[in-house]
């Protein structure tokens, strides 16, 4: 009965620890502890007051995310309209990304329907806490 006992308290402990998963870390170099470190995520929505819209329209797109050094902007797309995104500056307080709507088919009629696109755009490092400006252009 004891036997039974210790072996089911052994396979309680083991199914227990096996939902943990354990990470190691490598020593310093000068030997002593290391404990794991924190940085700021590089992946998730960019938060509102973090994003410079205005000099956008209305009508263009502000929902931003972040995925390692890819920004991810969702977009509508409508008829003949295309939307591409451009870095154009990138410094240690800011990056600047212009959006540009082209007609792809001037002077034709269109189709009204809308699509969602994700324009994405990669930058030399994580946009952190960078203000991300956002502007626009319709070329003629």
């Amino acid at each position: 009965m004891t036997k039974l006992i210790g072996t089911g308290l052994i396979l309680v402990a083991v199914t227990a620890c096996a939902g943990h998963e354990m990470t190691a870390v490598p020593p310093a170099a000068g030997g002593g502890p290391t404990l794991p470190t924190t940085s700021a995520p590089v992946s998730g929505p960019v938060p509102t007051p973090q994003i410079d819209a205005a000099a956008l329209p209305p009508e263009y797109p502000k929902n931003v995310t972040t995925a390692g050094n890819d920004l991810l902007i969702k977009a509508e797309e409508g008829g003949c309209e295309k939307l591409r995104a451009t870095v154009i500056e990138q410094t240690e307080q800011r990056v600047a990304v212009r959006l540009v709507k082209l007609d792809t088919r001037p002077g034709e009629m269109c189709p009204m329907y809308i699509r969602e696109v994700t324009l994405t755009v990669t930058l030399d490092k994580p946009l952190g806490q960078r203000t991300l400006v956002l502007t626009a252009e319709r070329p003629k």
